[in-house]
């Protein structure tokens, strides 16, 4: 994995160990992912700072199915490298 795509599964984990690490019922995980969601982020090699809720779900499911690697940007052709919402770790909104 190249760096700059391991920078980005790693801050993408960062977001969604706390929903992958048990397993949640799917309210607590919703609820999760809002309160993740509220924070703005330092986002590497993005201008925005925040993530939506459906990303971060997302990103778990990725997680769930493919581990850390699936959490690294796919870079085809066609396709963003940074997912439209995209987030880290800062202050709520």
């Amino acid at each position: 994995m190249k760096a700059k795509a391991e920078k980005l599964a790693l801050f993408r984990y960062g977001l969604v160990a706390p929903l992958v690490i048990e397993t949640l019922p799917q309210g607590e995980l919703t609820r999760r992912a809002r309160e993740i969601a509220a924070y703005h982020y330092d986002i590497p090699y993005s201008k925005r700072t925040a993530v939506s809720v459906d990303t971060i779900l997302d990103w778990a499911m990725c997680y769930r199915h493919g581990g850390f690697e699936a959490l690294a940007p796919k870079n085809s052709p066609g396709s963003r490298s940074v997912p439209r919402h995209s987030s880290a770790i800062g202050q709520p909104h």
